[in-house]
């Protein structure tokens, strides 16, 4: 009797452990699931590309980005001038400066007469330029030469850029010799990707003992074989009457080169007159010029 009430607590105590542990089981188990849950949300909030971030980071990433914006070297643009010469305007670009200078070596009745030469051109705005010539003789005698001032504007382009048409007024300070104003217009047809027709016409007066009337026509032709060379051959008459008058004939022939987009290297040779004593006198010109953007 006795041995079988044991047995009997014995099972009731068993029974109720039993149900007690699987009742704590069951509360443990809804808790670690929510645990499992957050952590997956919070990992797949991290990796979700669509998802925005609050205001206070979006405010330090925009702080970030405006100091590193501030810290960058400025950029100076390039001038946008075409490299190939038969593609280029007749007038520089606005704001842009183009110094030269010049190595001058003329051979005039026997006697050689070094020079050099500065001068700079200015685009001032869209289709205007000005600009001057210093030239300086350094032998046999050292002074300074007749300094040439000029402003360009250019009409156009016409024809799909083809045709190119500049008026220019140029004033020659007379430091050696007389004062001289001539208006002329240039003008540049491009017909092929490596010909051009180039040339123009002027009219002006030099104050000489007498005044003389100028009448210039002058023609030539542009070619470029490759992007960076380029040759000119141009021919001109001039007219100068005075009580009298006489013609002039001048003929000169150019090579260009490019060095990079804004410097050119050149050569340029010829006769200031091959009518009359001028075919004694030839000139030959070295000299470079860098357009830089202001």
């Amino acid at each position: 009797m006795k041995k079988s009430l044991s047995l009997l607590v014995a099972a009731l105590f068993l029974a109720s452990f039993s149900a007690l542990a699987q009742d704590e089981g069951e509360e443990s188990a809804p808790a670690e699931e929510t645990k499992t849950e957050e952590g997956e949300k919070k990992e797949g909030d991290a990796a979700d590309p669509w998802s925005v971030p609050d205001a206070a980071e979006k405010a330090d990433e925009d702080k970030k980005a405006e100091e590193a914006a501030a810290e960058e070297p400025e950029i100076v643009t390039p001038t946008g001038y075409p490299t190939a010469e038969i593609d280029r305007p007749l007038s520089l670009p606005k704001m842009t400066l183009e110094p030269l200078g010049e190595f001058i070596f003329s051979r005039a009745y026997e006697t050689n007469i070094i020079s050099l030469a500065l001068g700079a051109g200015f685009g001032i705005i869209e289709n205007l330029e000005a600009g001057l010539r210093f030239p300086l003789a350094l032998s046999p005698d050292f002074k300074a030469g007749d300094m040439p001032i000029y402003g360009l504007y250019e009409i156009g382009p016409f024809m799909d850029d083809s045709l190119r048409v500049a008026g220019r007024l140029t004033l020659s300070l007379p430091l050696q010799t007389d004062f001289v104003v001539v208006a002329d217009a240039p003008v540049k047809f491009k017909f092929h990707d490596m010909f051009a027709a180039i040339g123009g016409v002027g009219l002006g007066l030099g104050f000489y003992n007498d005044t003389a009337f100028l009448i210039n026509f002058d023609m030539g032709a542009l070619v470029q074989p490759t992007e960076t060379l380029a040759f000119e051959l141009r021919f001109g008459i001039h007219i100068l009457a005075s009580g009298g008058s006489a013609t002039l004939l001048p003929l000169w022939f150019r090579g260009q080169y490019t060095l990079i987009g804004d410097l050119d290297v050149y050569a340029e040779f010829g006769f200031q007159d091959l009518n009359h004593a001028g075919a004694d006198i030839i000139t030959f010109f070295a000299g470079a010029a860098y357009r830089l953007g202001l």
